[in-house]
């Protein structure tokens, strides 16, 4: 009886060491490793690594880097998660940068509002959350660039219309919340 899972753990043993290993481990100076960590749209111009990783999670990494405006409609239909509607909020940002768009600026915001406060959709991130800060920020930032520069020099501001696109569902579910 006990020779059974001793040779299963001898086989799957030999196995591994016969083949060749994906992964390995290296030294890498502590600055360099917080430095990508802590990289974002904000600090680099490239969107961060929970970014990153929701796009290469949902099979998008390529078409964003083809078509950045088709991936973020491909997440904008999907089910909305909280990493999710992050990573609109900063990839909608980083459009704005590449493009000039005020309104994948404004959309930014939107969606940073929407992280930062979920409603009944979801849990609002923890403040030791390192993309609580960064929604913040690029909340602010959102604004101010979506923003007419005349509009804010202006004494008395009016607001403007501007279409945001596939904002109407966020702002459904944000309606339905009690608070």
């Amino acid at each position: 009886m006990r020779s059974r899972p001793l040779s299963a753990l001898v086989a799957l043993t030999c196995a591994a060491l016969a083949c060749p290993s994906p992964a390995g481990i290296r030294k890498v100076d502590a600055r360099e490793v917080h430095h990508t960590l802590t990289a974002n749209v904000l600090t680099t111009g490239e969107p961060s690594v929970p970014s990153w990783h929701m796009l290469q999670r949902m099979g998008l990494r390529d078409l964003f880097e083809q078509d950045p405006a088709a991936a973020l409609t491909a997440i904008q239909v999907s089910q909305l998660t909280g990493g999710r509607v992050f990573a609109l909020a900063e990839l909608s940002f980083w459009l704005g940068e590449q493009t000039g768009d005020r309104a994948r600026y404004l959309s930014a915001a939107v969606y940073a509002w929407a992280f930062l406060f979920p409603g009944d959709a979801g849990t609002p991130p923890s403040p030791t959350d390192p993309r609580y800060r960064l929604a913040c920020d690029l909340y602010n930032r959102g604004l101010t660039e979506g923003i007419a520069a005349a509009k804010l020099e202006a004494s008395d501001w009016a607001g403007e219309r501007v279409q945001l696109p596939f904002l109407r569902r966020i702002l459904r579910e944000h309606a339905r919340s009690p608070g």
